[in-house]
């Protein structure tokens, strides 16, 4: 299996209902159910709370859990999972939303470089587009090398998922 690729799930408006989300610690429910870091689930809903915002998930039955529960969990517990295509798209919305470019971003995507320009951009509508260039030596693209081919298990690239990572925490997380 790939590796996971992942967000922080405290990043502003990477987490929605549906999104498929990683355990980052142990949890439990009573003495009957337990769940591993590394847990695969999916968000179902919130519950708004100042003090600690919490997601209720579910968790599907895999290596690190023996079976499906619905478990509340805390954004700190969690990290969004880009080897998924839902959550890729969960957190280019937040990025297009970060950046102001259009409130919902329906049109949200990642285009490839025409092979003159190493870059990955993100287009919100027909003529506004962002740009993260790889391998200038800057930027959180920098050290991507567009050129990898490696797959993840749903057949997209790879490095896309990694660059949609970097721009991610480069805007929503103020990393650089």
């Amino acid at each position: 299996m790939t590796e996971r690729i992942t967000v922080p799930a405290t990043l502003p408006g990477v987490v929605r209902p549906g999104t498929p989300v990683v355990l980052l610690r142990t949890i439990t429910l009573g003495s009957f159910w337990e769940a591993s870091p590394g847990a695969f689930g999916v968000t179902a809903w919130n519950e708004p709370d100042e003090t600690l915002p919490r997601w209720w998930c579910a968790w599907v039955p895999c290596e690190h859990t023996e079976s499906e529960a619905l478990v509340p969990v805390g954004l700190s517990d969690i990290a969004v999972d880009l080897t998924d295509a839902t959550g890729r798209a969960h957190v280019a919305w937040a990025i297009a939303a970060a950046l102001g470019e259009c409130q919902w971003a329906p049109l949200v995507r990642w285009e490839h470089p025409d092979g003159r320009a190493q870059a990955w951009t993100m287009q919100y509508g027909a003529n506004v587009c962002r740009f993260w260039y790889a391998g200038t030596g800057r930027g959180p693209c920098h050290d991507l090398d567009w050129h990898d081919d490696t797959r993840l298990p749903d057949g997209s690239r790879h490095v896309d998922a990694l660059a949609l990572r970097a721009v991610a925490m480069h805007v929503l997380g103020g990393d650089s």
